[in-house]
């Protein structure tokens, strides 16, 4: 019975296993189903993955594509206002409708179709492709272009497109100090962003760089360039027939990009006449960004003074801790100091006998003055801040010459008793006689020539125009000037001024005394607009860290900064100093006799503060291209 039963159990266990192993055969059997199918629809969706990215290659691709044909458009007709209208925008898009149509890509032409140009597909490699599509925004915003490349690979499609606007040049915005001339920062000054010098560059050699890169570009679209037209382009640089010879070949080889052409023969020029340095910084000072300057190392090296401390290499050499990690700089509450870029500054090593003591993020070498607007006077013309003090405009027309007089002299000597009422003279000193105005207010009013007005206390609103000819229309005057000084007045507007084609220092002169209030104006494009004026600009903020502040851009043809100053633009100093071997520097912070500037008292020492805003408009008056150029944030991709 026993032995039934055990085979009976056996039988069973028997009859359990195999269940247990066709189950088992079965999940497995149906596992191995599903990771075929599974490994099926993976191939599936990494061949669609494939095909989504090749798209999208090509898209951006086909974009690249795009934005090369724009920036193949020569800079379009120049104007002096600040905005372009709708019809300059309608002129450019038509010229860029022609330039497209004309530039057949993979032998495929464009076509127009009212405000689309369309460029037929075109083969990206395998299966992928790209079609790309600029459309005119007319209706919803005259002055922007859409850019569109739609990629495809089989049945999947990409598309990424970015927005263009059609605005003027102002490439200069991006620095906060841009100056012609030499450039000291002392004393407790913060620059938040990249300074600019092109000392010792003459006018015509500032003309002729300025002007390289489009004039090589349409010489070269027009087969004529060659070592006649392009020695023509050059005649001012004093390049050796070899030199010319070497950059000319590199560009006709296409080594060398147009772009590039500038800083190319800077390389070759001679500097003899760069005695000095372009910049000196004191320890106390601070540049949130790079130092910029036209020559290049190989030149700077042999002259008797140095920016930084190089090693063989002729590389900056920075701080490393015990480790030999490099050191990053720090404010005074330890926080790290960074660039314009948003970059931490490196620590450099810093020598007795280096120009910048101060921190900075770099000094860029072999810089060219290429497409910085408002740095000749030939850029200007400011007949339409005139236009606005006419009386036929609402203006309020000339302010009538005071009979209240003072004799002044400026430069001006400190009395013996260390008080400065601007009366005693120096050596060298000219003589003036003021007219002065007291606790007034002025709205969109001209100031005539030869007034050298003092305003004690007064206001201005609108638009205050400092006329130096005598006639504004023809701007003629027979040794006509404006010497003005401003002690203590508000500033609601805009101080601007005719355009002396030469640089007086003495003559034409804004010289602010006291403390100058300029309330706030975020919106403003410029507060000061006085090219070939000696800008002495004191306490523009009596108390460091107070609302008082300068919001747009300053130009004259020295600009100095003293005492306590807030300002929120860049800051041109466009006057040709090449003639002068030392003087004429553009001083940021205490005065330092350079000659341009007048005294050395306790008042001009303070705090300042330099930001730049590339966001605002380059100010009306200054005479700059048409461009077509990125939308900030617009690019997308769908």
């Amino acid at each position: 019975m026993k032995a039934i039963v055990k085979k009976l159990i056996y039988r069973k266990s028997c009859g359990v296993a195999m269940l247990a192993a066709l189950i088992f055969v079965a999940i497995f059997s149906a596992f191995a189903i599903s990771m075929a199918a599974l490994s099926t629809t993976n191939a599936q969706i990494s061949s669609q993955q494939h095909k989504v990215n090749s798209a999208l290659a090509a898209a951006q691709s086909g974009l690249d594509c795009g934005k090369y044909l724009i920036a193949q458009l020569p800079a379009q007709a120049s104007t002096n206002d600040n905005t372009v209208s709708a019809t300059e925008a309608g002129i450019v898009w038509d010229s860029l409708c022609a330039k497209i149509t004309s530039t057949p890509i993979s032998n495929k032409t464009a076509i127009v179709n009212g405000n689309e140009v369309n460029i037929p597909s075109i083969s990206y490699g395998g299966n992928a492709a790209f079609k790309i599509t600029f459309t005119y925004n007319s209706n919803s915003d005259p002055r922007t272009i859409t850019v569109k490349s739609t990629g495809t690979d089989g049945q999947v499609t990409r598309s990424a497109s970015i927005v263009k606007e059609i605005t003027k040049s102002a490439d200069v915005l991006k620095y906060a100090i841009a100056s012609r001339g030499r450039m000291w920062i002392t004393g407790d000054s913060t620059i938040h962003g990249s300074v600019y010098s092109a000392w010792n560059l003459s006018t015509s050699q500032l003309t002729q760089l300025t002007a390289l890169d489009a004039q090589v570009k349409a010489k070269m679209a027009a087969g004529t360039l060659n070592s006649t037209s392009f020695a023509t382009l050059v005649t001012s640089l004093s390049l050796s027939a070899t030199n010319r010879t070497t950059v000319l070949n590199e560009l006709l080889a296409g080594t060398l990009s147009p772009e590039k052409a500038a800083a190319r023969c800077i390389g070759f020029m001679s500097t003899s006449s760069l005695s000095v340095a372009p910049f000196n910084m004191t320890g106390d000072s601070t540049i949130l960004g790079t130092i910029n300057t036209c020559w290049t190392k190989d030149q700077i090296e042999p002259k008797s003074w140095q920016f930084e401390t190089w090693d063989a290499g002729k590389n900056p050499i920075y701080r490393t801790d015990s480790s030999g990690n490099i050191i990053y700089e720090k404010d005074s509450s330890g926080n790290f100091l960074l660039d314009d870029y948003g970059d931490k500054i490196k620590s450099r090593v810093v020598s007795s006998g280096d120009e910048i003591q101060g921190v900075c993020a770099g000094i860029n070498y072999g810089e060219a003055p290429q497409n910085l607007a408002g740095m000749n006077i030939s850029d200007y013309d400011t007949t339409v801040y005139y236009n606005k003090t006419k009386t036929v405009n609402g203006g309020n027309g000339d302010i009538t010459t005071s009979s209240t007089t003072r004799t002044e002299y400026f430069p001006n000597g400190v009395n013996s008793n260390g008080t400065n009422n601007y009366q005693k003279s120096v050596s060298g000193s000219l003589a003036l006689t003021r007219h002065v105005y007291t606790n007034q207010t002025f709205t969109n009013r001209r100031l005539k020539a030869s007034d050298n007005a003092l305003f004690q206390n007064c206001t201005f609103n609108g638009v205050l125009f400092v006329d130096c000819y005598g006639n504004v229309a023809t701007n003629a005057g027979s040794s006509t000037y404006n010497n003005v000084r401003f002690d203590s007045c508000t500033f609601n507007g805009t101080i601007v001024s005719n355009t002396p084609q030469t640089f007086n220092w003495q003559k034409n002169t804004l010289y602010f005394t006291g403390s100058a209030t300029f309330p706030e104006d975020s919106s403003a494009d410029t507060k000061i607009l006085a090219p070939h004026f000696n800008v002495n600009l004191g306490n523009a903020n009596p108390v460091a860290g107070t609302d008082n502040v300068l919001h747009g851009a300053i130009v004259g043809g020295i600009v100095d900064v003293r005492g306590n100053a807030e300002v929120f633009g860049t800051i041109i100093s466009m006057a040709d100093t090449s003639s002068y071997t030392s003087g004429y520097v553009t001083n940021i912070g205490a005065t330092l006799n350079d000659g341009g500037s007048e005294t050395v008292a306790i008042g001009d020492i303070g705090t300042i503060n330099i930001t730049p805003d590339p966001a605002k408009l380059l100010p009306s008056g200054i005479k700059t291209p048409i461009v077509i150029i990125d939308k900030l944030d617009s690019y997308s991709e769908q």
